[in-house]
């Protein structure tokens, strides 16, 4: 019996919430020694409760996500008639609570599994709407979770619950305002689940009161009830649409960007988890894509803490890879290489332009001869360039001043002039030929 129950906690430890443990356990052959416990019941009360908790903790994931491999095995098995029995003649309301949650999880979002159920004559409703009559309110918020598993992303469930009687929003109240946090998380994850059951409550009234007591939780001081907060917020971020912007309007979003930094693994991984899930829905996504270009480490503790098999946005990865290669806005700083907040001094990177250069250059060419002269001690072969000076040392007042310049002469050329030989029209002669006619005369 203790080899049983220790066998039974070990399992429970590997795979909750881990599918690729879930599916070694299914490859070794777990789920048959699982069964056939089951099956014989020759052992305690406990080890009967451990193994059906524990067949019900292996089909499911993360965030309320199905595995299809185990459970098609416990299917194989034989596990579903059983566990019907179970429920319809249960030695204790313990067992019984645990074997509805069992099953809503063996047909969690698997339609074959729903058929096999479905199919057998002995399940019904009404056994699970009678556990929220208990007097034991665990019990009753057990009963609770298991409608919630079998509503879970279903409508055809939900709308079988509902003709079933439905359940009446004074089932949550004690819990809703029980000072026990996770009694209130949980209860929040089922009033907004099963908003189309309750029957005396609006379904949008209840869906954004559930997800206002989830989001309040995030700023708890247990780390445990932190966890279990942004766990349920990533179940209910892929189930009906206008949730992730319930969530994103009473500010979600900020809060798990903020616990992503916590010192607590699980809390960061819980929050990494519920972020993914986020980044599907458009608006959430464009203000975490914000924060991410604003502060590039943010992206990198997200994806580090969400997971092997993360569920997020292919979009939004590949907006962010692109961003990132074209150039970040946090990446200009000058702490991650950026250029300087204080430039420096514009004279010493000024270039030198055109007109600096040729005065430069214009000072060079006149100073270049007068240090000849004062080296050599004699007059240089230069001709004198005449130089304009003004008439007073007094700068005049008018616009204009005068200057006395030496007058330049053009120099005379020692080559003889050349005289023009003048070419006459013919139009000239023909008038002298007339003239000399008209005299004769």
């Amino acid at each position: 019996m203790y080899i049983h129950y220790s066998g039974c906690m070990m399992a429970i430890a590997l795979g909750r919430e881990n599918i690729e443990n879930q599916i070694k356990l299914a490859q070794a052959d777990a789920f048959q020694q699982l069964v056939r416990l089951l099956r014989t019941q020759k052992d305690s009360p406990q080890v009967l409760l451990m193994v059906i908790q524990v067949l019900g903790i292996l089909c499911v994931g993360v965030a309320y996500t199905n595995n299809k491999i185990t459970q098609w095995k416990i299917a194989e098995e034989g596990a579903i008639p059983l566990l019907v029995k179970l429920l319809n003649a249960p030695p204790s309301e313990e067992v019984h609570v645990e074997v509805a949650i069992s099953l809503g999880c063996i047909v969690l979002s698997n339609p074959r599994n729903q058929e096999i159920l479905q199919e057998d004559k002995g399940f019904h409703f009404d056994v699970l709407l009678d556990l929220l009559k208990s007097n034991n309110e665990a019990i009753r918020l057990r009963a609770g979770m298991a409608l919630t598993i079998f509503a879970f992303n279903n409508t055809p469930q939900q709308f079988a619950i509902r003709e079933a009687g439905g359940i009446k929003y004074s089932v949550f109240e004690p819990f809703i305002n029980s000072m026990n946090e996770f009694d209130v998380c949980y209860a929040a994850f089922q009033i907004v689940v099963l908003a189309r059951v309750i029957v005396d409550e609006d379904q949008v009234i209840l869906t954004a009161r559930g997800v206002t007591y989830l989001v309040e939780k995030l700023h708890s001081t247990d780390d445990n009830v932190i966890v279990l907060a942004a766990s349920l917020l990533s179940s209910l971020a892929h189930t009906r649409a206008g949730i992730p912007d319930a969530m994103v309007t009473t500010g979600a979003l900020d809060i798990l960007i903020e616990r992503l930094s916590s010192e607590n693994e699980q809390v960061k991984s819980a929050c990494a988890v519920a972020l993914g899930y986020l980044t599907f829905n458009k608006t959430a996504a464009r203000i975490l894509f914000g924060a991410c270009r604003n502060d590039p480490e943010l992206y990198k503790d997200l994806m580090k803490n969400i997971g092997k098999n993360p569920r997020i946005s292919q979009d939004f990865v590949q907006d962010f890879k692109r961003a990132k290669l074209v150039g970040l806005p946090s990446q200009c700083l000058e702490s991650r290489g950026g250029h300087p907040i204080i430039p420096p001094s514009r004279n010493s990177l000024r270039p030198m332009t055109g007109f600096s250069q040729r005065s430069s250059v214009s000072q060079r060419v006149k100073s270049a001869p007068a240090r000849r002269e004062m080296g050599s001690g004699r007059k240089s072969s230069q001709p004198s360039l005449p130089v304009s000076t003004p008439v007073s040392s007094r700068p005049s007042s008018s616009a204009t001043q005068q200057f006395h310049t030496t007058p330049k002469v053009r120099p005379q050329t020692s080559a003889p002039t050349r005289s023009r030989k003048i070419t006459h029209s013919p139009d000239h002669t023909h008038k002298s030929s007339l003239s000399a006619w008209k005299e004769e005369i």
